[in-house]
């Protein structure tokens, strides 16, 4: 569990773009294998990043449904309780048109829990819609109108796709490289161009680059809790006592079968020699420390905190607003840096808490560079960035049960050739067959 996929029977997995860099997790493998076109598509699990991560590293397409609506059975290790508000099931695809028949399959006969503690998700629709100059018709989706009812003959007036470019959460330790902050407006500025968007530019941690609005009073209600996505994720993930604690699960398989020990075992990982990774080492000692302190009034209060942001989230984007915002906010990092900088999943993580539908479109510069990625040493030798030959990426999150509506921009910013796959340098086309990122054949 970490945003490095490695074992002690495999080793390390490496990016198919750069071999020095991570492909992320925990869905890594599932990454790595579509970018490299070991499969048509790969199936993840997330309940921080682990499939838009995976997506964003490896330049491919990672759609997160909104909760409640793909079931989470099956899986280990799986949640039993609360947690299933923010655990999604979901795919990773090369093709943003993949990604809903995909889903569709995934999701068929309903989440199957109790929907009273899970309030059931609107079903997915059977095509994506290709009008975002006007969203009428996916509005009508959301609010459960068919087509071939009278009130979805009824004309209504046009409505514009609201849009809020988020360059930068704010969040301590963890700004945004200038190639993310690039993509999220590259993407912004099409959608106004191409659609008619309306589009709101937010940067939390600097206002003055906000627009239109001129400072961070005017931000929409409840939207300054992006800056504290790590206490509301934690006190969701750790409030429900009926779910397995994180420490269990890491005890399984221990030959001395004994519970693991969470500050024995960070000290073990300091030193090199511990088994486990930073991330599920610190989650233990987080409910250690819980459990040792009588943390509940304070999880309580972030609690609160986050089911605040998942209502703010909610009633801003409505069903006709998206948010345009950094999958991860650098690039592609090397191999174990993430452990030194531990908190950058937190870009991810902050709409599995507002339970938010989140698709990762990969998004590469805008020089030029033909069907296929330049390799390192073609861009070192063409002077281009350092970052040029590896993908960027965004995520479109748009409200609770609006799938459609992040499906759809996705599909459309496909088409349009704004975002996209692109073949890692290495692949090579069969004769007769094209390296088009359209071509399906």
């Amino acid at each position: 569990m970490w945003m490095e996929a490695n074992n002690k029977v495999y080793g390390i997995t490496c990016n198919p773009y750069d071999t020095r860099r991570l492909v992320g997790g925990s869905s890594g493998g599932e990454g790595a294998a579509t970018a490299a076109c070991f499969a048509a598509f790969g199936l993840g699990s997330d309940v921080g990043g682990s499939i838009r991560m995976p997506a964003f590293f490896n330049g491919v397409y990672g759609y997160k449904a909104s909760a409640h609506l793909i079931p989470n059975r099956g899986q280990h290790p799986g949640a039993r309780g609360q947690i299933n508000h923010l655990l999604t099931t979901g795919p990773l695809c090369r093709f943003a048109e993949d990604l809903l028949p995909v889903a569709r399959v995934i999701a068929e006969g309903g989440f199957l829990e109790d929907p009273v503690a899970y309030a059931p998700c609107p079903p997915l629709p059977l095509k994506v819609h290709t009008n975002l100059s006007d969203i009428t018709s996916i509005r009508k989706h959301h609010q459960g109108i068919p087509s071939s009812s009278p009130l979805g003959n009824v004309s209504a007036p046009k409505k514009k796709l609201r849009v809020f470019a988020i360059t930068d959460f704010g969040l301590f330790l963890v700004p945004v490289a200038a190639a993310e902050k690039k993509a999220v407006l590259h993407v912004a500025a099409h959608l106004e161009h191409r659609y008619g968007a309306e589009v709101t530019v937010l940067n939390l941690r600097d206002p003055k680059e906000n627009r239109p609005l001129p400072s961070v009073e005017q931000l929409p209600e409840g939207w300054d809790l992006f800056k504290m996505v790590l206490p509301m994720w934690t006190a969701h993930m750790t409030h429900d006592k009926e779910e397995r604690t994180f420490i269990d699960f890491m005890s399984e398989g221990r030959l001395e079968h004994e519970p693991l020990e969470p500050y024995r075992e960070f000290i073990k990982w300091i030193f090199g020699r511990s088994a486990h990774t930073a991330m599920s080492v610190g989650l233990c000692v987080i409910e250690k420390t819980d459990e040792l302190f009588n943390m509940e009034g304070l999880r309580a209060k972030q609690l609160a905190m986050g089911y605040r942001f998942r209502d703010a989230i909610q009633r801003e984007l409505g069903d006709d607003a998206i948010i345009v915002c950094p999958t991860y906010p650098i690039p592609a990092p090397k191999h174990h840096e993430p452990t030194w900088k531990p908190f950058q999943w937190l870009y991810t993580a902050a709409f599995n808490v507002s339970q938010s539908p989140s698709v990762n479109v990969p998004v590469w510069d805008d020089v030029a560079c033909g069907s296929a990625a330049p390799s390192y040493e073609a861009a070192r030798m063409a002077g281009l960035p350092a970052d040029h030959y590896i993908p960027k990426g965004v995520q479109i999150v748009s409200g609770w049960g609006n799938d459609a509506l992040a499906l759809s921009v996705a599909a459309m910013l496909d088409r349009d050739g704004v975002c996209g796959f692109r073949y890692p340098s290495w692949v090579s086309a069969p004769d007769g067959m094209s390296l088009s990122p359209h071509h399906h054949a």
